[in-house]
């Protein structure tokens, strides 16, 4: 298994239609998903930053801080490595567009993302 690129980022925030604005206008992103209290903007040819607002209970587990996910070449072999290093897993695999990520927290008590090709 091998770590590529980051290929996500999260964030939840109190600011939503500020962060909002940011990525949207100063930087210009392009926008891929907009939902309330959502919205999901391209990151390059293969990376997204997702904006959550604070009343996103399911991304709650997020905290405060932002949340970066690392894309590996195997997934399933990076879910096996991650667990036998004893991390915490916060959510299970989810999958969409032929790619599995899942949440965990890691022994700093941040929080990260694994993705791969879905097997």
């Amino acid at each position: 298994m091998n770590a590529m690129a980051v290929s996500f980022l999260g964030v939840r925030t109190r600011e939503f239609d500020a962060m909002r604005r940011l990525y949207a206008e100063a930087y210009g992103l392009p926008l891929l998903h907009e939902a309330p209290g959502a919205v999901w903007f391209q990151l390059g040819e293969n990376a997204e930053l997702h904006v959550y607002a604070e009343t996103d209970e399911h991304h709650r587990f997020f905290g405060d801080g932002p949340v970066p996910g690392l894309l590996v070449d195997d997934y399933t072999a990076a879910v096996e490595r991650l667990t036998a290093n004893g991390v915490e897993w916060l959510t299970q695999t989810e999958t969409r567009s032929g790619r599995a990520w899942r949440h965990y927290r890691g022994p700093d008590g941040n929080v990260y993302e694994v993705m791969g090709p879905a097997a």
